[in-house]
């Protein structure tokens, strides 16, 4: 549905301006992109994750600043067919390896500023700053797969504190 929607925007409105602004007090200026650039940049990182491996049901860390990247990130992960987890860049490195380990996350998508606080997690990191130019290299096209709506299932038994939404409501 999400895909459809988003498809839909950036056709009607492609050059017109996306509102995302980062917090000036801690990241400097502000940043502006348009639909048609947010697609893109979007759809590039989804193959790129596509060709790390992730697909239906496959959970991905996100730990960015709120700006474009994480914007970017969320939807490369959902293009790709995965599922995110949220991760604040705030948290200790012990914090964020416990919750990394508990998800079962393969992949965490964050920036150069936080890398240093989740290499003890064990996941590959894709870090948006270094690897700028390889996923510049990506197809711009759309990623196809073949996703069931109801596809994402709960796989936490013993632990019921995540939540899980099926790809139909997103």
């Amino acid at each position: 549905m999400y895909k459809k929607w988003f498809a839909l925007i950036v056709a009607l409105m492609s050059f017109a301006l996306v509102a995302i602004h980062a917090d000036a007090r801690r990241l400097g200026d502000g940043i502006s992109v348009t639909y048609r650039e947010l697609d893109d940049r979007s759809n590039r990182l989804a193959h790129h994750l596509r060709a790390a491996g992730i697909g239906p049901e496959v959970f991905v860390g996100v730990c960015t600043e709120r700006c474009v990247d994480m914007v970017v990130a969320i939807l490369g992960i959902l293009k790709a067919g995965g599922a995110y987890i949220p991760l604040d860049p705030a948290y200790p490195a012990e914090r964020l390896r416990i919750i990394i380990e508990d998800s079962q996350v393969p992949i965490v998508v964050t920036q150069l500023a936080h890398e240093e606080n989740l290499k003890a997690s064990g996941a590959r990191l894709v870090v948006l700053d270094r690897e700028a130019d390889e996923i510049a290299r990506r197809p711009s096209s759309r990623v196809e797969l073949p996703v069931e709506p109801d596809g994402i299932q709960d796989g936490f038994e013993p632990r019921p504190a995540q939540l899980l939404v099926a790809l139909r409501t997103v």
